[in-house]
């Protein structure tokens, strides 16, 4: 038996209805974009489109129920897409990579509403033991308390962050004490115990969606560094790097999250 002909809709054969000669009527008959996700299953924009639908759409709500918010979710993930490091490019040692993991896991512990760019200088602050970045200086807050300045930070093309930290000599008093708060909330994954892979933050629920792809590409970017060494405990990884380099900085930084 021979199903009926296909009605053609005007917008080419991957839109024809009804149905085709040998196929099911159950089958699904592929739309013109769906070949842009098939096979995207286990992709990780895939994962992180799913699990963002699933925890930021309110219950009896339909989460998008068109797929439209696809594009916009896929541009931000590509824009902060770990880059590709080519071959005259010096690698980053252990040591410059676990400290660029750090800090950045402090600056994205700050609460922040507007669009971060690569290059661009941002203020850190603290107020009632809380991180908040700034695109303002403190010399041009005026009257307003916006918090106690700890420093200038920016964040590099690949995803890491640096902090210029202010010279005020209770800076490092208020940063140890705002990092003990944090220690209890979006730091409590850095445990010595920890392995690296086991802290990297592809998808942080805990996080707004800004700070969510921020933090996406921070962990690709870690994960390409330090690849050989995800599966180790955080603390042996600290001692040997301080112990091959000589450089004990590392060892304060973590020291902080203790």
């Amino acid at each position: 038996m021979l199903w009926p002909e296909p009605k053609e809709t005007g917008f080419g054969r991957h839109s024809i209805t009804g149905c085709i000669k040998g196929r099911r009527p159950q089958e699904k008959i592929q739309t013109p974009f769906e070949h842009l996700f098939d096979n995207a299953a286990t992709t990780r924009e895939t994962m992180f489109m799913q699990q963002s639908k699933a925890n930021d759409t309110p219950k009896g709500i339909a989460a998008n129920p068109q797929g439209k918010g696809r594009v916009p979710v896929l541009d931000s993930l590509n824009e902060f897409r770990a880059p590709r490091t080519s071959a005259n490019q010096n690698p980053v040692s252990t040591v410059e990579a676990l400290s660029a993991y750090l800090v950045s896991r402090i600056v994205l512990c700050a609460s922040f509403r507007f669009r971060v760019n690569p290059g661009r200088s941002y203020y850190l602050y603290s107020k009632h033991h809380q991180l908040r970045l700034s695109l303002i200086a403190p010399e041009e807050w005026g009257t307003q308390d916006f918090g106690e300045p700890l420093g200038k930070c920016f964040m590099r093309k690949d995803n890491t962050w640096q902090i210029e930290l202010a010279s005020s000599p209770e800076v490092f008093d208020i940063l140890r004490e705002t990092l003990k708060r944090e220690r209890t909330r979006l730091l409590k994954d850095l445990t010595p115990d920890a392995t690296l892979d086991s802290t990297l933050p592809d998808y942080d629920v805990r996080l707004p969606f800004n700070r969510r792809v921020l933090a996406n590409g921070l962990a690709q970017t870690t994960r390409a560094a330090l690849k050989r060494d995800v599966k180790r405990p955080l603390s042996e990884m600290f001692k040997q790097a301080a112990l091959t380099s000589g450089d004990n900085s590392l060892l304060s930084l973590a020291a902080y999250l203790e």
